[in-house]
């Protein structure tokens, strides 16, 4: 079959544990048992083609202390695919990715897996979903049943009903008696739903015509790439169960790449970088994306020079990628995470997703001292690639400690150097600094005696110490009369009350 698109990706989203991984494995492999999962860091890449066009779906982490990634992953996709448990009560386990999609303003179709293990009721799960999601879910088909097993779906569009086989394509049968009028509620509410925004529609169905397939099913591809809407599909991916109409509907809904230029990117931008990491004898590894035309090797882009550019399916080095291609750099260090460019430099999205803030903290050291030196430039390089991760000296200890999302979030951090940079690092808990304040007013007297030779040095202060409002911070003042000491003494007496802040008493 002809290609009619270009490349477009498709960011995978999920909680751990709802067989994320294996939906994307199984919808890769449709057509070609042999796709490779490739890797850029916890990102999980497979580039494939489905009835003659190519995709690159994005398998992001399911880890809330990796979430970071995911958001610089999916800021550069035409689409989220949102995998959520068949669980009414595991629902709230969606929201945080539900939450992340919206605050992105990416298109998104959300997929019910293991729908077969389920004996609750889909519209208790849709129900439940509906509470985290600003947009209106469309249920797009309701499950045939065989007893308490769900064994097929209709389609609430076209109103044709599939039967699950395994191992192959599902069977066209007819929608069964008893679900008909479960069928004819559904389709209404659906349409109902769509009507709100369609006045077309809305006059169809008041004037009780019956709109077309083609109609209906163009109309929630504009809703779908508005924003508007949630299409919610199901199936079972390990059993392979509706996995072509999920297919299908990314393939004729789906923004291509100039819509999602258009409309949530910037008509300058021509390069995104998806994720950035570090790797062993070949240093920094960007995954980017062509934004705009094509992107070959050599050109300057924000004053960079393309280096050696590498394709992601196995295919090796690369001259070029064109326009919607997501591929590999090398040796271009000066690319960030998450960002955009133009031509002349870093361009601003329309809706840039967030920079995560830090959860925790851990202090790092280096196990062997021949390392120390070399740690920092390696944390600096790694806090680089990951927006989350921030390296701070605590000059009060000395030591080095690491702002980031959770202990998971650490651990992989400490692998990376030990792995990348061969450097063994020691993590520990990052204790806070504890400070007394002035609780009241009190009068002190000080007399200040040193000998070191000659004529010595010889003070006697007095002064006074009161609390200030939380948070204004320290402020000195002098109350000397007519000169009785000489004023190049008293910056000394500040300046010990400033020492005596970070000592404490």
């Amino acid at each position: 079959m002809a290609q009619t698109h270009g490349t477009r990706v498709a960011a995978v989203l999920g909680p751990g544990g709802v067989g994320k991984t294996t939906l994307v494995e199984a919808l890769a492999r449709l057509e070609n048992s042999h796709v490779k999962r490739e890797e850029s860091g916890p990102l999980g890449i497979y580039s494939f083609q489905y009835l003659g066009d190519p995709w690159v779906l994005l398998d992001t982490p399911g880890l809330v202390d990796l979430a970071q990634h995911s958001l610089d992953a999916l800021q550069f996709a035409d689409i989220a695919l949102i995998v959520a448990p068949p669980d009414p009560e595991a629902a709230v386990l969606v929201a945080p990715v539900i939450r992340m999609v919206e605050d992105a303003h990416l298109p998104a179709v959300l997929f019910i897996n293991r729908i077969t293990e389920s004996e609750d009721r889909l519209s208790d799960l849709v129900a439940s979903l509906q509470h985290f999601s600003k947009r209106p879910l469309l249920l797009r088909q309701i499950p045939v049943r065989d007893g308490e097993k769900i064994v097929g779906a209709v389609d609430l569009i076209s109103e044709r009903a599939w039967r699950y086989r395994p191992g192959q394509p599902s069977q066209l049968v007819e929608v069964p008696a008893d679900l008909k009028p479960r069928e004819e509620q559904a389709r209404e509410e659906l349409l109902e739903t769509l009507a709100d925004f369609d006045d077309a529609l809305l006059e169809q169905l008041i004037e009780d015509q019956a709109p077309p397939s083609d109609a209906l099913y163009a109309l929630c591809a504009r809703v779908l790439k508005e924003e508007r809407a949630l299409p919610v599909l199901f199936g079972a991916a390990a059993e392979g169960n509706g996995l072509r109409r999920l297919m299908k509907a990314l393939r004729h809904e789906a923004p291509e790449v100039a819509e999602s230029r258009n409309q949530r990117w910037h008509e300058e931008a021509v390069l995104g970088v998806m994720h950035a990491h570090q790797e062993r004898h070949l240093g920094k590894v960007l995954l980017v994306r062509a934004l705009k035309g094509p992107i070959e090797t050599g050109r300057e882009i924000a004053g960079t020079k393309i280096g050696q550019i590498t394709a992601i399916d196995g295919g090796g080095v690369v001259s070029r990628l064109a326009e919607g291609e997501v591929g590999r750099l090398v040796k271009t260090d000066a690319f960030l995470a998450g960002t955009a460019y133009g031509p002349q430099g870093p361009v601003k999205l329309a809706h840039p997703v967030p920079v995560l803030e830090p959860l925790a903290r851990v202090t790092v050291a280096a196990r062997h001292a021949k390392d120390e030196v070399r740690l920092g430039e390696a944390l600096n390089r790694l806090a680089a690639d990951d927006r989350s991760l921030k390296l701070v000296h605590d000059e009060e200890t000395g030591n080095l400690v690491l702002e980031g999302q959770g202990d998971l979030h650490f651990r992989r951090v400490a692998e990376i150097l030990e792995q990348d940079f061969g450097i063994t690092v020691d993590l520990g808990p990052a204790k806070p600094s504890y400070r007394e304040t002035i609780a009241r007013e009190v009068d002190k007297h000080y007399r200040h005696k040193k000998q070191t030779g000659g004529a010595g040095q010889f003070a006697d202060i007095k002064f006074r110490l009161r609390p200030a409002p939380r948070g204004s911070g320290f402020a000195f003042e002098e109350t000397i009369h007519g000169g009785a000491v000489p004023r190049q003494y008293i910056p000394a007496v500040e300046a010990g009350m400033q020492e005596g802040l970070k000592q404490g008493p």
